[in-house]
């Protein structure tokens, strides 16, 4: 009886030294997802890319790790004066995701006011 005991803790410690690693693993894993960077932001220059646009801008917002990175979650995009319907587009793009922050390439300077 005196002889398991030993064994006994042995085991007892072992299963809380592998609950405290996977409980420590778990949360270094969220929290790092949820430390954003200040002062980084996500900003994209386009001209005339109406056939490329839209599947551009939808692949980055589905990707998790693009808001996992930028400070505030906002995706800026900046026209340079285009000539063909990427504007057009960027608004439609607009009224599906409030994410999307729009400029034009006299306003691109009000992107970094806030830095």
């Amino acid at each position: 009886m005196f002889d398991l005991i030993p064994e006994i803790l042995l085991y007892l410690f072992a299963v809380y030294g592998m609950l405290s690693l996977i409980i420590s693993a778990i949360e270094s894993i969220t929290k790092r997802k949820n430390i954003k960077n200040p002062g980084v932001k996500l900003v994209i220059l386009l001209k005339n890319q109406q056939d490329t646009v839209e599947g551009v801008i939808r692949t980055i917002l589905a990707a998790e790790t693009s808001r996992d990175i930028v400070s505030d979650g906002k995706l800026y995009i900046v026209d340079m004066g285009s000539q063909d319907e990427t504007l057009k587009i960027l608004k439609k793009l607009k009224r599906n995701y409030d994410m999307i922050e729009i400029f034009d390439m006299n306003d691109k300077e009000l992107i970094f006011k806030e830095i």
